[in-house]
């Protein structure tokens, strides 16, 4: 955190994780007639306000996005795709675009690679999943996985995040 971010501007990865990103979010309203709040709009502002969820504008995002805050623990942040409602329930969205699904890249890799990504979301925002939206390789397959809260998986990681918080002390 002392240094200066990398200029991912020029980044192939990251400026087609930027494009599908919205392109995701709109095949799966359409397909499963979902809305997702996505962290780019107020919308998302309004959401995070109805469960008493802090959140604020990160300007320094390209493009600019609301990210979250823990209740108690101020330090514990995250940047979320999207919040999406399923029967009631308010949730976390994220979208993913990987590899083609082959031998070599199991269609669950995306969700095992991004595991502890997916445990600090719901732990730092207090909700019981993440749908996550897949697009694997140029969009012939597309897979939605639901990760639900694991509280013995989030002791784990919370107890690494209180170690690294020691150790910069």
């Amino acid at each position: 955190g002392l240094e200066q971010p990398e200029d991912l501007t020029w980044k192939m990865p990251v400026q087609m994780g930027l494009l599908s990103e919205d392109l995701n979010r709109r095949f799966y309203q359409n397909d499963w007639s979902r809305s997702v709040a996505p962290a780019t709009s107020s919308l998302f502002q309004m959401e995070c306000a109805k469960i008493g969820l802090p959140c604020r504008l990160n300007e320094q995002r390209t493009p600019p996005a609301y990210e979250t805050i823990h209740r108690q623990r101020r330090w514990q942040t995250c940047h979320l795709d999207g919040l999406v409602e399923i029967d009631g329930v308010l949730g976390i969205w994220e979208g993913k675009h990987t590899d083609a699904i082959s031998p070599w890249n199991r269609e669950e890799r995306v969700i095992e690679h991004n595991w502890w990504q997916f445990i600090h979301q719901m732990m730092t925002n207090d909700l019981p999943w993440v749908e996550v939206s897949v697009i694997h390789g140029n969009g012939n397959d597309r897979k939605v996985h639901r990760i639900h809260r694991d509280m013995d998986e989030e002791t784990v990681l919370l107890a690494a995040e209180m170690e690294f918080l020691e150790a910069l002390r």
